[in-house]
């Protein structure tokens, strides 16, 4: 199972496109990366640190970061992750023209998670997603969600304030448990 949340689900969609043979499911969490004609992507880049917590976050006080209190590699590691960013996602707007057709080549099983208070991109941009991949389902997590940030299962299931989203999680890899390599059985 490959999990990937905003640009990371991009590429993990970008692999599922590729190649299928080692994934047994996809999960992607408030991803980016397909084109939805009316459901525009918010521009990161031309964006203070404040306006996208504020589209980012339900509660972005709570995960303010004072610029004063990082050390300088951590101001550095962090702008050379907003360059690399920009490097992948700025030209093309955070998304790729051909990528939603492409999807429906993956018969991979998806789940599409999405944060009801997400800002960045809509729930209606996470439904697209999903009808784009033919073995996929929906889940709008509703309420107080720290959408865009989940990087684990237990933060996932922590900014949602219950284990439903670790559930879901669970589910999705007990339905679809890890291909076997065949190459792998003849050694």
């Amino acid at each position: 199972m490959v999990v990937g949340s905003s640009i990371s689900g991009w590429i993990a969609a970008e692999l599922a496109v590729r190649d299928t043979t080692r994934l047994s499911s996809i999960v992607l969490v408030d991803a980016v990366g397909i084109q939805v004609e009316g459901h525009e992507i918010a521009d990161a880049f031309s964006l203070t640190p404040d306006e996208l917590s504020a589209l980012s976050f339900h509660n972005p006080a709570a995960f303010r970061i004072d610029p004063a209190t990082l050390s300088p590699d951590q101001v550095a590691t962090m702008a050379a992750n907003f360059q690399a960013l920009g490097v992948y996602g700025r030209e093309q707007a955070m998304r790729d023209p051909k990528l939603r057709r492409r999807l429906g080549r993956v018969r991979t099983p998806a789940l599409v998670v999405w944060g009801e208070s997400d800002g960045v991109v809509d729930p209606d941009y996470g439904r697209a997603y999903a009808q784009s991949l033919p073995n996929a389902r929906f889940e709008l997590i509703p309420g107080p969600v720290t959408s865009r940030r989940w990087s684990s299962l237990s933060a996932c299931s922590h900014s949602c304030g219950s284990s439903r989203t670790a559930s879901l999680l669970r589910r999705q890899s007990q339905e679809h448990p890890r291909n076997v390599d065949p190459m792998s059985q003849s050694r």
